[in-house]
């Protein structure tokens, strides 16, 4: 497997690829490690690295950097491994010496660094000017969002007033807007790298008491109206890559349930209406080999794990969209916070887990002895019903095209119940790449 931290510090020895391959290297799932070059490995000091090889080494696992060509447990190849090690931070501190300076020099002369951010454009000498029709569009969106219209409201308007996007298309994404409104690019401040901070960079595009009163918006609804068209939400999986599958909403009103993992080579995608249909026939069938009966009452348990589970999902979808959070902490520790907040999702889908394996699902409220299926049940109990019953529904992509391809739902699907011996891997840290499933 190829461990990559894009994006990441080498002067840090906790890295999310670094730590996954430490973590194999120390269970004895490998029996080394190999770089292109030793500064790959790190560039945090001498001192760490050479006990990162070490740790290697004690747990039995062999340390090859290519661009060495010795053997780094001989005393002349651990010479040779100290001297690489220490040119490499030097040009690790020499870079970034070279660039505060270059930083430094580019914001005197109002040639601010970085990407572009929506609304503005770089001139020819680097500096960048406020592009009128685009501040207008960044005004809208953040007025919508203090007058608490959530992310998806405010990108299906821009999306059916025919607005172009950043990337020049007609559709606008939830994440797009929430990424514009929440950069005080808005507000005519330029933020840069190690906290670098410039007011007045440019002209504001909304003033700043509109953008705070943004900021304070919560997504969270406040009508009652629940979302009563994903049945299996949490539950379906795509089969390329195992994730979850998200709900979406085209411009037509159309809900399905989508893979949102770039990485996967065959992202799935399926009607919601088609699929909960489907599943609602297969968890019936199995309601009708079941004695109902009004003793099966829970304690309220299970409730409080599906809300818990809600809850630390919420936290962590929050967190990952909250951008000003990563700037003003910086990527080490923002990507350590996510990790830990999705860790607590992982801990509570094991709590409902192992739940489903001990308690019978909720149907307190049927008089006995009687055939329910169901949509008799209220929507809430229809969701644990089926949660109770389901490990898993695996999608695939659709392998045609054409009239009634999008109705061809059985051959797209595996259906694993809680009670199958042999139930299918999930995704997690320790092993984030499986192996796609044969329908």
């Amino acid at each position: 497997m190829v461990h990559e931290d894009l994006d990441q510090t080498g002067g840090v020895l906790s890295r999310p690829g670094l730590d996954l391959m430490m973590e194999r290297v120390r269970s004895g799932e490998v029996d080394g490690v190999a770089v292109a070059y030793v500064d790959r490995l790190s560039r945090a000091g001498v001192g760490e690295a050479l006990s990162l090889i070490q740790e290697i080494h004690d747990a039995g696992g062999e340390f090859a950097a290519l661009d060495l060509g010795i053997d780094p447990t001989t005393p002349f190849g651990e010479f040779g491994l100290t001297i690489l090690l220490a040119l490499g931070r030097m040009q690790r501190r020499r870079i970034a010496d070279s660039w505060a300076t270059a930083q430094e020099r580019a914001v005197n002369r109002r040639a601010f660094p970085g990407r572009t951010s929506y609304g503005l454009r770089r001139l020819e000498d680097g500096t960048l000017e406020v592009i009128p029709d685009e501040a207008a569009i960044v005004a809208r969106m953040v007025g919508e969002r203090a007058g608490g219209r959530g992310w998806k409201s405010i990108a299906t308007g821009l999306s059916k007033d025919h607005i172009p996007t950043p990337g020049g298309n007609g559709q606008w994404a939830a994440s797009t807007v929430a990424g514009i409104v929440s950069s005080e690019a808005a507000v005519g401040v330029w933020t840069g790298p190690r906290g670098a901070r410039v007011e007045a960079a440019w002209p504001a595009m909304v003033d700043r008491a509109t953008w705070e009163v943004a900021q304070t918006v919560i997504g969270r609804r406040t009508d009652g109206r629940e979302h009563n068209d994903r049945l299996i939400g949490g539950v379906a999986r795509c089969a390329c890559c195992r994730r979850v599958m998200r709900r979406g909403t085209n411009q037509d009103g159309q809900v399905s349930y989508n893979c949102v993992n770039r990485g996967c080579s065959r992202r799935a995608s399926i009607g919601a209406v088609l699929l909960d249909r489907h599943i609602a026939t297969l968890v019936d069938r199995r309601l009708d080999k079941i004695r109902m009966s009004a003793e099966s009452a829970d304690d309220g348990a299970y409730a409080s794990l599906l809300a818990a589970r809600d809850q630390a999902q919420a936290v962590y979808d929050h967190w990952r969209a909250d951008k000003p959070a990563k700037a003003r902490l910086g990527l080490e520790r923002h990507t350590e916070q996510m990790l830990d907040l999705a860790a607590d999702v992982d801990a509570a889908n094991e709590a409902i887990a192992q739940h489903r394996r001990a308690v019978t699902p909720v149907l307190a409220t049927l008089p006995e002895d009687v055939n329910v299926r169901l949509e008799d049940l209220p929507w809430k109990l229809q969701v644990q019903v089926a949660d109770a019953f389901l490990h898993a529904v695996f999608v695939r992509r659709a392998s045609r095209r054409g009239p009634g391809a999008a109705q061809d739902v059985a051959s797209r699907i595996r259906v694993e119940w809680t009670d199958d011996r042999s139930r299918s891997e999930f995704p997690s840290p320790a092993h984030p790449v499986l192996p796609p499933l044969e329908l």
